[in-house]
């Protein structure tokens, strides 16, 4: 995790609660309104400018990538673009950068790309694929010389078994990877879904998915905190690298609110129809049934996703 800033040091007390620091919560809520409507300077590297120059043409079926902080949402947008058709179904998330490559390693290495297979056979992202496993085994086995292969590989079949030729990738986690997967998928397109730091960081905390330093255990809403301003930060770093023809943001607070607006400019980012009305007939996953970490808003009748950290 990287290190905390000046600006949330400053306005940290030890002990504090989120919900009644109120310093802290106009640190985050400056945050929000402020640093997210600003562009970082960005790294001009070959690796940068090949990243964003790989295509220049959007395609109809480029591969999605939804990407930010978890509990911010990719669920929600996966379901939604799900629901809106066209799109290959497949109810869990690859997880191939930021868990089966520094595991198995370099998937040029037939040894590795065995022992890559064999476990993801094994998994829930195999049995929800609906593939056979000796027929993508054979695949991967021909085909497969790097960590975006096997993901290509992969999610091209699902696709193609049915009947469709577009597909999401929504592992949260890829923001620091964004660079390469652009690199590797040049045609892909990036939606960056963010939501307000407060919300976020009491669900993370609801989850007991923040991971405050063992000593420090107390500051968990602080180290949830840590982490959203840094999966934020690097994803609209690396999203200004990659230029509006790959990449673009939503707020999660607008999806919610207003819909129907926010879908029709997803739509014409990514070349899709996402019309509203459709989606909500069809009501894939969390379209329908929210994936909520407050469980007793659904159970009483309140569920409500924006501005909980006021309650």
């Amino acid at each position: 995790m990287a290190m905390a800033s000046p600006l949330i040091l400053a306005f940290w007390k030890p002990g504090c609660s989120l919900r009644r620091s109120g310093r802290w919560l106009s640190w985050v809520a400056r945050l929000g309104a402020q640093d997210l409507k600003t562009q970082e300077s960005v790294d001009t590297s070959t690796a940068v400018s090949r990243a964003r120059h790989a295509s220049a043409d959007s395609s109809a079926n480029a591969p999605v990538f939804i990407v930010g902080c978890p509990r911010s949402g990719t669920s929600f947008l996966y379901h939604l673009l799900l629901s809106a058709g066209g799109f290959a179904e497949f109810h869990t998330q690859m997880n191939v950068f930021d868990v089966l490559e520094p595991i198995y390693g370099d998937l040029s290495v037939p040894a590795n790309r065995e022992n890559a297979m064999k476990k993801w056979l094994a998994s829930k992202a195999f049995t929800v694929s609906g593939l056979d496993a000796d027929q993508i085994s054979a695949k991967i086995s021909a085909e497969c010389k790097s960590a975006a292969d096997f993901l290509r590989i992969i999610m091209n079949e699902i696709a193609r078994k049915q009947g469709v030729e577009r597909w999401v990738d929504s592992t949260p986690t890829n923001v620091p990877h964004m660079l390469r997967i652009a690199h590797d998928f040049p045609d892909a397109k990036f939606v960056h879904i963010i939501r307000d730091a407060r919300d976020v960081v009491l669900s993370l905390d609801k989850r007991g998915w923040s991971r405050p330093l063992p000593w420090d255990k107390s500051r968990s809403l602080f180290a949830a905190g840590v982490y959203w301003e840094w999966i934020v930060r690097k994803g609209r770093k690396f999203g200004a690298a990659l230029g509006p023809e790959r990449y673009q943001e939503v707020r999660y607070e607008e999806l919610v609110n207003a819909p129907r607006e926010a879908l029709a400019r997803i739509g014409q980012f990514l070349h899709h129809d996402l019309d509203y009305d459709r989606i909500q007939n069809s009501s894939i996953g969390s379209v329908k049934n929210p994936l909520t970490s407050f469980k007793e808003d659904l159970q009483q009748g309140e569920f409500s996703p924006v501005g909980r950290w006021k309650r």
